[in-house]
C-alpha cells in the first residue's frame, strides 16, 4: 500500500510530496476528496507530486489513491496527511501589520491513521542542517511498535547514516528523486530525548561530506525539538495569548501548536491542566 515519505507545504501553499507504492502504479493524489495531480511511479516504487494548484489556507487533508497493475479496483492509503495552513491575510488583519512582515512560518503537517489518531509528524526541518547543506531532516513517524521512521533529503547516491545517543540505528543510500528514509532497528521509548546524528557519506567511503546533529524528544508518539520550557494551561488561557507572552507576538502560535498538536485537538481550544512545550524561537 502507498505511504508518504515527504509532504512539504509552503506558507503559500505550494506543496511537494513524495512517497512509495508497487512499481508499476498510477498513483493520484487528493486534496479534500478532490484529485489535483497524477503519476507513475518509478522502478522501485517511488513518486513525486509538484503540483500547479496552491491549497487554500485552514485545515486540508492529504490521501493517496493508488491503482496498481496486479489489482483491479483503484485503492486509498490507510494514513492520510493533515494539513494546517494559516491564514496570513487574516492574521496581518488581526495584528495590523502587512502581509510581508509576517514571520514565513511552515504549515503543520501530521500523519493520520485510520481511527483518526496522529501517528508521526511530517514538517520542513530548516533550522537542522545549514542552509549550504544538502542533507535535511524533514520526517520522523512511527508504527504501532514504536518503530520510527526517518526520512530527509540529500544528494542522490550517496550513503546516509542514523544514529541515535551516538549509536548506528539504521543506513541506505539516498533515492535518485533525492530523498531518504531510515527505521530504527530498536523501537523507540515512550518518551524520552534522544541526541540524533545523521551522516551523509560515498557509498564506498567513510568520510563525512555533511552532518546533521540535533537532540529530539518523543512525547505522545512523536520527535519534537528539546529546546523548550513548558507551561501548564490556567483558564483563560489561548495558544495566541501564550504564544504573545513567550515570543512577543502571538501569530507564533503555531510553534507551539506544533509541537503539542498530539494533545490538541483544535488550536483554538485548549483546557486548563494541559502542559505545553514551548520551543525555542529560531
Amino acid at each position: 500500500m502507498a505511504q508518504f515519505d515527504v509532504v512539504q507545504v509552503s506558507p503559500d501553499g505550494t506543496v511537494v510530496v513524495a512517497g512509495r507504492t508497487a512499481p508499476g502504479s498510477q498513483v493520484e493524489l487528493v486534496v479534500d476528496g478532490e484529485v489535483i495531480a497524477t503519476a507513475d511511479t518509478n522502478r522501485n516504487g517511488e513518486f513525486v507530486f509538484v503540483p500547479d494548484v496552491q491549497l487554500l489556507p485552514g485545515v486540508r487533508e492529504l490521501s493517496i489513491a493508488v491503482q496498481s497493475p496486479d489489482v483491479p479496483d483503484r485503492r486509498t492509503a490507510s494514513r492520510t496527511v493533515v494539513v494546517l495552513i494559516p491564514d496570513r491575510e487574516m492574521l496581518a488583519a488581526r495584528v495590523a501589520e502587512p502581509t510581508e512582515s509576517l514571520p514565513s512560518e511552515a504549515p503543520i503537517a501530521l500523519l493520520v491513521d485510520e481511527q483518526g489518531e496522529t501517528v508521526g509528524v511530517i514538517q520542513p526541518s530548516p533550522s537542522m542542517a545549514e542552509p549550504d547543506t544538502v542533507l535535511s531532516l524533514t520526517t520522523v513517524t512511527f508504527d504501532e511498535d514504536g518503530y520510527a521512521s526517518i526520512t530527509g533529503g540529500g544528494e542522490a547516491g550517496q550513503k546516509v547514516t542514523v544514529y541515535l545517543d551516538n549509536e548506528a540505528t539504521g543506513s541506505t543510500i539516498i533515492g535518485e528523486n533525492g530523498y531518504w528514509t531510515v527505521r530504527t532497528q530498536h523501537p523507540l521509548a515512550k518518551t524520552g530525548s534522544y541526541k540524533v546524528r545523521i551522516d551523509q557519506t560515498a557509498p564506498d567511503d567513510d568520510t563525512v561530506t555533511e552532518r546533521i546533529v540535533t537532540t529530539l524528544i518523543r512525547a505522545g508518539g512523536k520527535l519534537i525539538p528539546a529546546a523548550a520550557t513548558v507551561v501548564t494551561v490556567v483558564k483563560g488561557n489561548t495558544l495566541w495569548g501564550i504564544s504573545r507572552r513567550h515570543y512577543g507576538r502571538g501569530i507564533l502560535y503555531t510553534l507551539i501548536y506544533d509541537s503539542n498538536s498530539y494533545q490538541i485537538a483544535d488550536p483554538h481550544w485548549i483546557y486548563p491542566g494541559q502542559k505545553f512545550l514551548i520551543p525555542e524561537r529560531n
